[in-house]
């Protein structure tokens, strides 16, 4: 028993991290505050840490996922209630329609063009497991959306399931006519983008990013809405 709850324990605390990390970045939406700020602050103490502090569109992958639900079909069978661990599980599951409100609150999605940058469930590789970007996707094209996807490295044959769905493989013609870009994955290419090219090509200029990885200075004309934080517009 202490081999098969140590298994599973550490993800499981992992993932409980960062669903109190987007819970609060909901918070802070709520009373004007900043997150990236708050969760600065906490940083500096030591016990804290700085890592998995970054808010983001929901965990996903293989590991998180199945090692929490192990966790708690093993408390399940067992006769224990693990509150903490089954909220969050339950808040990383609302997250995505938190970002799917938050994408709808910047432009109607029923027959809007969304280009969506970044597809795998984390930067740096190309697995699509649980990915919160996908779910994304999904989620948009039941509100109506089209969507326009790119990612680094993720091939258009393995989102090719998708309904609503177009692959590019550059990701300024994603950008093409969109009336929002929402920054799914926290993909670094991201962050030197050509905002002034970016803005000739979209119908709307509006920015969701989730992962909170951009530098809003940098997309002055913008309405940008970022997790956590008040959504900045244009004065």
């Amino acid at each position: 028993p202490t081999a098969e709850a140590a298994k599973y324990a550490s993800n499981a605390f992992l993932a409980t991290r960062l669903s109190y990390v987007n819970e609060l970045a909901a918070f802070c939406e709520h009373v004007d505050a900043n997150v990236t700020d708050v969760l600065q602050i906490m940083s500096l103490d030591t016990r804290i840490g700085k890592d998995f502090l970054n808010p983001g569109p929901g965990w996903g992958g293989s590991c998180l996922p199945k090692d929490t639900r192990a966790l708690l079909a093993s408390a399940q069978s067992s006769g224990y209630d693990f509150k903490v661990l089954r909220a969050a599980v339950e808040a990383n599951d609302d997250q995505i329609e938190r970002v799917i409100r938050k994408a709808n609150d910047l432009v109607a999605l029923d027959g809007a063009q969304v280009a969506l940058l970044g597809l795998s469930f984390k930067a740096n590789t190309n697995d699509l497991r649980r990915s919160p970007a996908v779910a994304i996707a999904e989620q948009l094209a039941t509100k109506g959306a089209t969507i326009a996807g790119h990612d680094p490295i993720v091939e258009a044959t393995a989102v090719a399931h998708l309904k609503n769905f177009t692959f590019f493989d550059n990701v300024y013609d994603a950008c093409q006519d969109a009336d929002l870009i929402i920054v799914a994955t926290e993909w670094q290419d991201y962050r030197s983008l050509d905002v002034d090219k970016i803005a000739e090509l979209m119908s709307q200029l509006n920015v969701l990013d989730t992962r909170n990885l951009l530098n809003s200075d940098d997309w002055t004309g913008f309405i940008y809405a970022s997790m956590g934080a008040p959504t900045i517009t244009p004065t």
